[in-house]
């Protein structure tokens, strides 16, 4: 434990850098970009795919721009009286329920010329009374934006706009959703403050059963995977258009707010209600889009088709209609999680689609506890547990938590709806594992250098190998252990010595010193030390074998045997006598190591 105190402490100061990014204390920018990774991945493992039945998207395409049959014109917008036929088809024709506007009408129509009438009725010729008598003959039919909001008037028809930050305000908003005394003093949090809008022109507006914001919730990455639900502006919230065309479909009922109560903080929000039907939101009241699939996963009709009678009733009848555009010139296209180049009025059926289907996330509040919880039990057990095993045993585990961690989290995300963190705990996984993997190696780089330093010129290399295989089961300390000691010098070595010169008693020594050292290697032995013309070796040490006198023996007998046949070379070429002298002892020895 002691001498892996060090690596501990190094991975729970991990753990705890990812600690306190859980609790929000400080946020690592890359941890949230991988969380969106990780989003868009279960998104695209888990989409139903297919085209929806219910919700359809009447397209202000490219063929609707150039196509002028009927007067269509070949530019948007288009005059109202147009759209207000267009309004007629689908309520009366095609049997729509509910009508929605991705597109906002924020000034009044000028191509019907009633407006050039208006203004000479009212300078050069406002003394003509025939004039101006013509021209309230004519306003009925030239003044389109009456027309068109007449149209609306008693149907399920759901206008579009927009908040901004330019305090620009145009046209008119609908009626509010609810206002701050609906809160009952409770608090509900905006991401941004919205200091201006671009609505519709009030007869529109006021004709319209509701209306609804189109304003996005981009994340860092540009990428739109939420919509604000309601917006606070000027004390006031508004819905989203998913939102009002739901409620308009059900007959405008209140919307709910569920807030949940968690010790030691405020009540945070956690869902919207609406007849039943819930729709879970993040403490910014924003919804996850719950994307069914790639672009076009809804039915495309071109609104040129609708007003030219191409389309089979059956086609649109009882359905959700959204009027939005694909056409790249609009500029209408957005980056989603499923697509580069998403269109927007597609996100918004999603919304609808999700809401009424009961398929809306959760990215619920307590989502960061859930995540602290994760980061400290994994954390620990790894920071704790790694150093002690093998790389092997490391790996093994390492793969069955992150599997663990993934799997759990996949299928709360697709049985549950629960949208939970799981990149900062597969990061945290990673990084523990890369930290004692490294660290394993540096420490046994090193251990293995220290006892081949130690051992290399005086233990045989396998035994060498085989103590930096296993460092750890190689002690240092000192240790009371059995062993055989062998001791072997060369008789009258002093009178050998004083006959030859240094070069000639140098070789002597290698030639005599170097197949005997060979041999104590062969079966395993230990040189101690070399003392001149002698040789101190010894088995059972620093590897424990329990034959180390059987060793020490057959390897004595074996030196006499290399010996032996070493005698007539050194009397031909030194002009000695016998060089032999070989003891060995089964001795109790203190071992130590320097």
């Amino acid at each position: 434990m002691k001498k892996h105190l060090l690596r501990i402490l190094v991975g729970l100061s991990v753990v705890a850098a990812f600690f306190f990014h859980s609790r929000a204390d400080y946020e690592l920018p890359f941890i949230r970009k991988l969380e969106n990774i990780a989003f868009d991945a279960r998104l695209a493992l888990t989409m139903p795919g297919g085209v929806d039945p219910g919700v359809v998207i009447l397209d202000i395409d490219e063929k609707s721009l150039k196509e002028r049959e009927q007067g269509g014109g070949g530019r948007w917008p288009w005059p109202r009286d147009r759209l207000a036929l267009l309004v007629d088809k689908l309520f009366d024709k095609y049997k729509i329920e509910v009508l929605g506007f991705d597109v906002v009408f924020a000034e009044r129509d000028e191509t019907s010329g009633i407006r050039v009438l208006d203004r000479l009725a009212g300078d050069t010729l406002s003394k003509n009374k025939q004039f101006q008598s013509e021209v309230d003959r004519l306003r009925p039919e030239l003044d389109y934006d009456a027309i068109f909001g007449n149209k609306l008037r008693n149907r399920k028809v759901v206008m579009g706009y927009t908040f901004n930050k330019e305090n620009e305000k145009k046209g008119q908003l609908p009626a509010p959703a609810f206002d701050e005394a609906y809160l009952k003093g409770r608090k509900l949090p905006q991401a941004d403050k919205w200091t201006g809008y671009s609505g519709n022109i009030k007869i529109l507006q006021e004709n319209a059963a509701s209306g609804g914001h189109f304003n996005p919730d981009n994340d860092i990455d540009g990428v739109i995977r939420k919509v604000p639900m309601v917006i606070n502006y000027d004390g006031n919230y508004y819905e989203s258009l998913s939102l009002a065309m739901v409620r308009s479909l059900l007959g405008m009922p209140p919307i709910e707010l569920v807030f949940a109560d968690y010790a030691g903080g405020d009540a945070e929000l956690e869902e919207l209600r609406i007849a039943g039907l819930k729709i879970p939101v993040d403490n910014k009241a924003r919804a996850l889009i719950p994307y069914r699939g790639p672009g076009r996963s809804f039915k495309y009709i071109s609104i040129s088709d609708i007003m030219n009678d191409r389309i089979d009733v059956a086609e649109l009848r009882g359905k959700l209609a959204l009027v939005g555009t694909s056409a790249p010139g609009l500029l209408d296209l957005r980056v989603s999680p499923v697509d580069a180049q998403y269109p927007g009025v597609e996100a918004h059926a999603n919304l609808v689609a999700g809401i009424l289907d009961d398929r809306m996330k959760r990215d619920p509040a307590y989502a960061d506890g859930l995540q602290l919880i994760v980061v400290i039990l994994v954390g620990l057990v790894l920071a704790v547990l790694m150093p002690f095993l093998s790389v092997l045993s490391a790996t093994v585990l390492t793969v069955f938590i992150t599997v663990l961690v993934i799997g759990t989290n996949l299928a709360l995300y697709q049985y549950g709806n629960f949208v939970l963190p799981v990149a900062g705990n597969v990061l945290l996984i990673l990084a523990l594992f890369t930290l004692n993997t490294v660290w394993g190696y540096f420490t046994e780089t090193r251990s293995k250098k220290q006892i081949t330093g130690l051992f290399g010129q005086y233990v045989p290399p396998e035994i060498v190998e085989q103590m930096s295989k296993d460092p750890n089961n190689v002690s240092f300390e000192p240790a009371s252990r059995e062993c055989t000691v062998l001791f072997t010098d060369v008789r009258g070595f002093t009178t050998i010595s004083e006959g030859l010169d240094p070069k000639a008693l140098s070789d002597l020594m290698n030639e005599f010193l170097t197949p005997l050292t060979e041999v104590i290697f062969k079966h395993h032995g230990t040189i101690d030390k070399y003392m001149g013309d002698c040789i101190m070796a010894f088995w059972g040490a620093p590897l424990a074998n329990p034959e180390h006198a059987h060793a020490g023996v057959v390897a004595g007998l074996e030196m006499h045997r290399t010996l032996n046949e070493l005698q007539p070379k050194f009397k031909e070429k030194y002009k000695i006598g016998t060089v032999n002298s070989i003891n060995w002892a089964r001795v109790s020895a203190q071992v130590i190591y320097y």
